[in-house]
C-alpha cells in the first residue's frame, strides 16, 4: 500500500467521518439509488485466500450508519422507484449478497434482524442438489493459497503462483481465474481433474468452512422464511454467462430458477449476473426465462441506460476501511 494511500485511510478518511464531512458528498451527489453488493462476513476473514467476506464488526458498523444516514429499502422497491421515475429527496440503498454462503444465515442475518434491514440475497443453485458444491473461484483460491504447489496446468496452458495475483501465465498475458472464466461446459471436467491432481481435499483441511461453505437446500428453505430476506438466482453454476453459448445461458438460468423456487416455495423473478458478465444476449435469454429484475455490477450494454429491467451495483470492499467504504457510498 503507498504511503498517501495509507495516510488516507488511518488519518484522513477518519476525520472526515468524525467531522461529518462525507455528507457534504451526497449533497452534491446525483446517484439517488444505490444497491450495494456483498458477499458475506465472517469474524476473522482470511485475506490470504481471498476478500470476499467482510469483517463482521465492520459489516455491523455499516447496518449502524446506513440505517442512520439513508433510507433502506427492498430490491423490488428499488426497481419501482426506478421504473416510475421516482428520485428519492435522500439517498436509498438497497444491500445484496452474491453465491449464497452459509455465513449468510448464520452471521449476516442475526445482524439484518438485530437493525431491521432487508437485503437480497443471490443463490447458486447447483448447492441446492449437490450440499458439497463449492463454487469454481474458491476452489482455485483454496488450491492458491493452501497446496504445495507452485504452477496449475489447464487444458495445456501452465500458470504460475505469484504473490499477488495467484496462478499467472507469462505466455498468455492472463491469470487462471480469468482464463477459466471464458469457459463453458469444458470448464467443469478441468475443474475436477484440478482437484484430483492437485490434491484439493488436503489442502481444504487447512480452509475455515466459514469461507466456502454454501447454504444446502434446507438451510436456504429456512433463510428464506425471514421476513427480511428476498430470494434471487446467481445461476446454476457460476458461469461468466457473457463468454458462453446461449444455449447454455438458458439452461442455466431456467434451471437455476426452477431449482429455487422448488426448495423456497416462492417465485424467484432476480438474476444477479456472475462476476457482473453478461450481453445483449443474456438479457434477452433472461426475461424469457421469467425474470423481471435483472442486475449487473457495472453496465455492460448501449441500451442499459435506459432499460428499465436492469441496474448497477457498487461491489462494497472487503479489505479496505469500514471509513473508505462510507465515503464511496456517499459519493
Amino acid at each position: 500500500m503507498s504511503i498517501t494511500k495509507s495516510i488516507a485511510r488511518k488519518l484522513v478518511f477518519p476525520a472526515v467521518i468524525t467531522l461529518v464531512l462525507e455528507k457534504l458528498l451526497s449533497a452534491f451527489s446525483t446517484h439517488k439509488r444505490l444497491i450495494l453488493c456483498y458477499h458475506g462476513c465472517v469474524p476473522e476473514p482470511d485475506y490470504a485466500l481471498n476478500g470476499r467476506h467482510i469483517p463482521t464488526k465492520q459489516f455491523e458498523q455499516h447496518l449502524i450508519y446506513i440505517k442512520k444516514n439513508f433510507n433502506v429499502v427492498t430490491l423490488n422497491e428499488m426497481f419501482r422507484l426506478y421504473r416510475e421515475n421516482i428520485i428519492p429527496d435522500k439517498k436509498t440503498i438497497s444491500l445484496t449478497f452474491d453465491d449464497g454462503y452459509l455465513n449468510n444465515q448464520t452471521r449476516v442475518l442475526p445482524l439484518l434482524e438485530k437493525y431491521n434491514i432487508p437485503a437480497t440475497f443471490f443463490i447458486v443453485s447447483s448447492a441446492l442438489i449437490d450440499a458439497d458444491y463449492i463454487p469454481w473461484p474458491d476452489i482455485l483460491d483454496i488450491l492458491k493459497t493452501y497446496s504445495t504447489t507452485t504452477s496449475l496446468e489447464l487444458g495445456g496452458v501452465v500458470f504460475i503462483k505469484e504473490d499477488k495475483i495467484g496462478f499467472f501465465s507469462k505466455q498468455l498475458r492472463i491469470s487462471a481465474s480469468d482464463y477459466i472464466k471464458k469457459m463453458g461446459k469444458e470448464r467443469n471436467s478441468i475443474i475436477q481433474q484440478l482437484m484430483v491432481k492437485y490434491d484439493f481435499e488436503k489442502a481444504i483441511q487447512k480452509t475455515d468452512i466459514e469461507n466456502y461453505k454454501l447454504m444446502n437446500a434446507e438451510q436456504l428453505k429456512v433463510f428464506s422464511k425471514s421476513k427480511l430476506v428476498d430470494i434471487g438466482s446467481h445461476s446454476h453454476s457460476h458461469y461468466n454467462l457473457g463468454n458462453i453459448s446461449e444455449s447454455l445461458v438458458k439452461d442455466e438460468l431456467i434451471r437455476s430458477k426452477k431449482i429455487i423456487e422448488e426448495t423456497i416455495g416462492k417465485e424467484v423473478n432476480t438474476i444477479a449476473y456472475p462476476d457482473g458478465n453478461y450481453g445483449y444476449n443474456v438479457k434477452k435469454v433472461s426475461i424469457e426465462a421469467g425474470y423481471k429484475n435483472l442486475i449487473a455490477v457495472k453496465y455492460q450494454c448501449k441500451d442499459d441506460l435506459s432499460d428499465k429491467a436492469i441496474l448497477p451495483r457498487l461491489t462494497i470492499s472487503n479489505t479496505t476501511t469500514f471509513e473508505s467504504n462510507m465515503i464511496q457510498i456517499q459519493m
